[in-house]
């Protein structure tokens, strides 16, 4: 099942999609059966059809396994682009000077973390 177009434009923004070892499109961090299966539940899912017990928790043991990879891109992507290592400590909350993140990336988090608190 290939990625429909209705999707393409926030998997694209999201740096979710890639290409396996035979130039196939995936999702990041998942195989391609992997990534035809979760799309196949997303689908199910959206049309109203029953989904198993099993299957959301698979779903949701490949969505965690994707975002390990996707967050892994971003730690790699801004090393490139800042010439300096990712800082691992919880820089949201704390002083965002004594690391390597922005100060503006450090407001915005705390803006979306206060709002998903509050919500």
């Amino acid at each position: 099942m290939a990625v429909k177009e209705d999707d393409r434009a926030q998997f694209e923004a999201f740096g979710d999609l890639g290409f396996d070892g035979q130039d196939r499109e995936i999702l990041v961090g998942l195989s391609y059966e992997e990534t035809e299966w979760y799309l196949d539940v997303l689908e199910r899912e959206r049309s109203g059809e029953s989904v198993t017990e099993a299957e959301i928790d698979w779903k949701s043991v490949l969505i965690d396994r994707h975002n390990a990879a996707r967050l892994k891109l971003t730690e790699a992507a801004y090393e490139v682009r800042f010439r300096a290592p990712w800082a691992r400590e919880n820089w949201v909350g704390g002083n965002p000077r004594s690391t390597n993140i922005p100060p503006s990336a450090a407001a915005t988090a705390r803006r979306f973390r206060a709002r998903r608190e509050t919500a």
